[in-house]
């Protein structure tokens, strides 16, 4: 018997895990101020332990043009790190209710942290996180968020992708 869509599912629909308004993830990205994007180059997987090698490049290329995006499913993480106005930033989403993520960004960032933050609509807001000068210490950042955020354990696994801007020509 051949494969049929099944008849429950709007495959033009967003997903429930998707914030309202956005249909797939290139729509979360543009939401949370990535600019505009071209496709990936490549997605590729590793878990906490890995987050520093990923990290390194993106601090020493200290590009404006590109954003490493780190993501797990499971737990709906979605962090952008990215080189704006003369410094490394986090950018992620935090929904209503997420009383772990919140206390966690309190905790390793400051209470500032919340403040830098943009309201999308009643369940989600955009937080802008100033990150430290140093990759390694940003990585422990992350990695801590992560952790005590998102309650990931050390082996979850993440997908990693460099995001490069388009020229706005």
């Amino acid at each position: 018997m051949a494969w049929q869509p099944n008849p429950f599912v709007d495959p033009n629909q967003r997903g429930f895990e998707l914030p309202a308004g956005c249909k797939d993830l290139h729509d979360v990205l543009a939401r949370v101020g990535a600019g505009q994007l071209t496709a990936p180059s490549r997605v590729e997987a590793g878990a906490i332990g890995t987050v520093r090698s990923y990290v390194a490049p993106l601090y020493q290329a200290k590009s404006q043009r590109v954003a490493l995006v780190v993501m797990n499913s499971e737990r709906g993480a979605l962090l952008i790190m990215s080189y704006r106005d003369g410094g490394f930033k986090l950018t992620l989403l935090l929904h209503r209710g997420s009383a772990f993520l919140e206390e966690a960004i309190v905790e390793l960032f400051g209470e500032a942290a919340l403040a830098k933050s943009s309201r999308t609509d009643d369940e989600l807001q955009t937080i802008h996180i100033p990150l430290p000068d140093f990759w390694d210490d940003a990585a422990q950042g992350v990695i801590d968020l992560l952790i005590r955020g998102y309650g990931l354990p050390e082996n979850a696994p993440l997908l990693f992708h460099y995001q490069e801007q388009k020229d706005t020509d």
